[in-house]
Parts: structure tokens; sequence; C-alpha cells
């Protein structure tokens, strides 16, 4: 009889112990439990909530439908991901002590609104999200993690002290919208990018207090085999960038197509807002130009090789912004309105207001112009001299190009031939 009786009793509690497993699964935890998640997260000082919590065989207490909140405004939603299983220390839990470890996601999905004020507005898509986050006091230890970004796939790992003191980003509307839109047209821009070959890969790595955001360290570096873009194709893009003492470092960029490579590098100071950039390309700049928008200026231009290009920014992106650039321009054969050029060399620079071209030397067939321009307000000048026959350039005589070519000496042809090379340089200086 006993036996009999310690026999239903134990098939009571496994019957128990299912459905309570069955419920947790499929239900999921009560409100209360839910609850009591939150509120552990509250003490981190991250602010969340979630749809369900369930407790799933194989792989334990899973939150699901996670959504994360500015923890100084409870109506911005920072990130929303689908599920992600939560490492419970037991001992603590039942000490009434911190008790959640670690996240782990695996294959999951994250969306982070570009403006949480638009309930169904753009945001970036995260796929295929795996990775360990853990959770020491006042740290975050990212272990691994692997995700997919438009194709692109990410591999992070890195460790921050204080991550309740998370920068704030500015709720002024205006500045959201602006930032937002901004976000939207590089996500936008990403999307049409096509790979070839293994998928582009991105790593980064990153250390620091986020209670003094300016001394984070944060490296990156991109991969990529085939880049195309509607008829623009670079090859082996690389990219290496950092961020360190509040100077964030553009160390390389390179690429190269059919013509050519390009080679960039770079600064921004966040201190000061200023920033600097070189840049030397001998790729197809029409190209490149014409895969993200038309400029009807390049329409009027076939190059027979590619451009070389020399240049440098300087300048400031504060509110009073100011942008210097200077370098050397070198064409070869090329046409521009049906006339045909043997090349064009000139050292320019441009800094907002004006602009200027020295040692300017276009070469054609039958001469050339040579000499120095300056274009400004109020100030247009220039000392140019040309041993090609007007009828010759015609074709060019047209809207903005007709207001320079009476400033233009022109040598006549016959006494051109007669003069020695070395006086035509000479008075072309």
């Amino acid at each position: 009889m006993l036996r009999r009786i310690s026999l239903i009793v134990a098939v009571l509690l496994v019957a128990g112990l299912i459905a309570s497993f069955w419920y947790a699964g499929n239900k999921g935890f009560t409100q209360k439990w839910r609850k009591f998640v939150v509120q552990e997260f509250h003490k981190r000082g991250v602010e969340l909530s979630l749809s369900k919590l369930t407790l799933e065989p194989f792989r334990g207490i899973v939150a699901k439908q996670v959504r994360i909140y500015d923890s100084r405004d409870r109506k911005r939603v920072i990130a929303v991901v689908d599920e992600v299983r939560l490492v419970i220390n037991y001992a603590n839990l039942f000490q009434g002590r911190t008790f959640i470890d670690a996240l782990d996601l695996r294959d999951a999905n994250l969306d982070v609104p570009l403006d949480s004020s638009k309930r169904n507005g753009p945001k970036i898509e995260i796929r295929r999200l795996s990775g360990l986050l853990l959770l020491p006091p006042d740290q975050v230890y990212l272990s691994r993690l692997e995700a997919e970004l438009y194709g692109i796939r990410i591999n992070a790992s890195g460790t921050v002290i204080n991550p309740q003191k998370f920068p704030r980003f500015s709720t002024n509307k205006k500045r959201v919208e602006e930032r937002a839109q901004l976000a939207a047209d590089m996500i936008a821009q990403l999307k049409k990018l096509k790979y070839k070959g293994a998928p582009p890969q991105i790593v980064v790595r990153f250390l620091g207090d986020l209670a003094k955001p300016e001394e984070l360290f944060i490296e990156g570096t991109l991969w990529a085999e085939t880049v195309e873009r509607e008829n623009f194709s670079a090859a082996n893009l690389y990219v290496n960038a950092g961020f360190r003492d509040g100077m964030l470092r553009l160390r390389q960029l390179s690429a190269s197509d059919a013509g050519g490579a390009i080679r960039a590098s770079g600064s921004y100071d966040v201190a000061t807002d200023s920033a600097s950039l070189q840049l030397r390309s001998a790729i197809d700049v029409q190209a490149l130009a014409r895969s993200f928008a038309r400029v009807p200026e390049l329409d009027e231009v076939v190059f027979y090789m590619p451009p070389e290009i020399d240049l440098t920014f300087r300048g400031s992106l504060a509110e009073s912004r100011s942008l210097q650039t200077i370098g050397h321009v070198n064409l070869k054969k090329f046409a521009y309105k049906s006339v045909i050029f043997d090349g064009f060399d000139a050292d320019m620079s441009w800094d907002g207001t004006r602009w200027t071209a020295i040692d300017v030397k276009l070469a054609h067939r039958t001469g050339a112009i040579t000499g120095d321009v300056l274009h400004a307000e109020g100030a247009n000048r220039s000392s140019l001299k040309s041993t090609i026959q007007r009828k010759v350039l015609a074709p060019l005589f047209a809207g903005k190009t007709a207001e320079w070519m009476p400033r233009i000496e022109f040598i006549d042809a016959a006494n051109a031939s007669a003069r020695q090379p070395e006086n035509v340089v000479n008075a072309a200086r």
C-alpha cells in the first residue's frame, strides 16, 4: 500500500514538473517573475521591458521581445532584441544578490530605431546576432559577438566599465531628426552594395570607461574582396580606423579597380571639431560618382585614362564651418564637349569662397593653354596664354566657359610655331 502511494506521489510530482515546464515554456513565467528580472537590470542602470519569460529545455530561461530604453528617458527606445537567454547564478538568486551573470544570444535579431518618436520609422537591422555578454558588477565584457549587417559580417569583443554612465544623446527634436535621416541615408547606400566572393568582414575591438568617453579605445578593420555598386566595382577594399584619446583616425583606406588604386588617411578631433583627410586616387572617379548620383558636368567629359588626383582636405566641422582643399590634378587624354585634349595638369586650392589653379597646362595636339587662375567673389584674375587656335576651342564657348575666353591671350599660331618652345613657356609664366 505504501509503495503504491509513493508511486502515485512520484507520478504526480513528475506530472507537476512537466506541467510547470510546459507552462513556463509555452505560456511563460508570471508577470511577477518578469518584474523581478526587470528590477534586476534596473539595479545595473539598464531600463528594459520584456513581453515573455520562458523556460526552454536545452537553453534555460529565455526572455522574449526585450525592449531597452534610455535610462534617463523611458520613452526613448534604444534597441529591441527578439530573444536572449539569461545566464542565472542561482546561488546569488536564493541569497537575494545580483543573479544575472550573462546574456547569451543565438541567431537573434536586433533592431535599433533611429527615431523612437516614429513607431514605424527607419531602424538599423542586425541579424544572426550571436554572442556572450558577461555582466560583472559595474562592467560589461563582450567575449565574442558575431552578427550580420546588410550583408557584412561583424565580429566584436571588448570590455567597458561603468556602463550606466553611457553618454546621453541629444533629445533636441531637430537634431534627432537630422541624425536619424543621416543614418537612414547611410543604410540606404549600404543596401545598394553587392559583394562577390566571401562576405565582407568587420572586426571591432574596444576598451574603456564610459564615465570618461573621451578615453575610450575602439579599433575597427574592414576587409572585402569585391564591392559593386551599379556600374562601379572596387576590389581588395581595406579600411583600418580607430578612436583613442578623443581622436578618430582613419589610418588607411585602400581599394583598386581596373584602372588604378585609391588611398586615403585622415583624422577627426572630437574636442575641436577639426578634421583632415589626405586622398590619392587613380581610379575611375567618373564611374564612382555616377554610381551614387548623376553629375551633369561629368556627362560632358570622357576620360580615356583614369585621372590622377592628390588632395588634402583640412577644416572645422563646428557651427562656423570652414574647409580648405589643396592638391594636384593630372589628367591624361580626355575629351570635353567633343574637343579632345592630350592632358591637363595643375596645382589647385579651394577655401570655400575662392579657388585657384597654378601652373595650369591644358594640352591639345595644336598647342596648349598655360598660366594661372584666381576666382573669388568680386575678384577674378587670370594670366593665361594659348597657342591653340580659337576655332578649335569654339565648342567650349558657352555658359561659364565663355566668361573666361576673353581673358585668354591667344598667340598667333604661325608666329608661335616660329618661336622657340622655351620662349612660349616663359611667356606663359
